[in-house]
């Protein structure tokens, strides 16, 4: 990734259709467009990573008390494997480390093995499974449910 090239910003309204789009070109059970505006009305922390004036990546989290759930990530097509989603999860996580956060779930499909390698290398680990969790073309799949204790080494070991 290029240093300094890249942006992190608070997702806009005028952002909803394209991550929608961006989201249904990428991921196998898209969240809509009515899913990301939902996020902005119950002021779920949702943010976009630009890149030369283009969303290149997004997230929604949503805290509670002391701890976050991430429940998406996604990255453009042509934006992938570049280092943007690393880029913003880093970020979230020094933004829940300096909102008190002391700790982030998310759950992520048994078959997404570059996810799950991504969140391991930040240091999330594997706390438990959900049986049958998504439904993806027509089949259940189990979701991975994975930690980070942020106040312990917060990904601090892929820096």
């Amino acid at each position: 990734m290029r240093a300094g090239s890249p942006t992190i910003r608070p997702m806009t309204a005028d952002d909803l259709d394209e991550v929608a789009r961006l989201e249904h070109e990428v991921e196998v059970t898209p969240w809509s467009c009515s899913g990301f505006e939902d996020a902005l009305t119950h002021h779920r922390r949702a943010v976009v990573l630009e890149d030369e004036g283009r969303i290149a990546a997004w997230a929604v989290l949503m805290p509670v008390v002391d701890e976050t759930e991430l429940l998406i990530l996604g990255t453009a097509k042509a934006a992938q494997r570049k280092g943007f989603a690393t880029a913003l999860m880093r970020h979230e996580v020094d933004c829940a480390r300096a909102d008190g956060m002391v700790r982030m779930h998310l759950e992520v499909r048994a078959s997404n093995a570059p996810a799950i390698g991504l969140y391991e290398k930040l240091g999330f680990e594997r706390v438990g499974l959900r049986k049958g969790y998504y439904l993806v073309d027509g089949q259940r799949e189990d979701a991975v449910l994975m930690c980070l204790e942020i106040t312990k080494n917060g990904g601090e070991d892929a820096r």
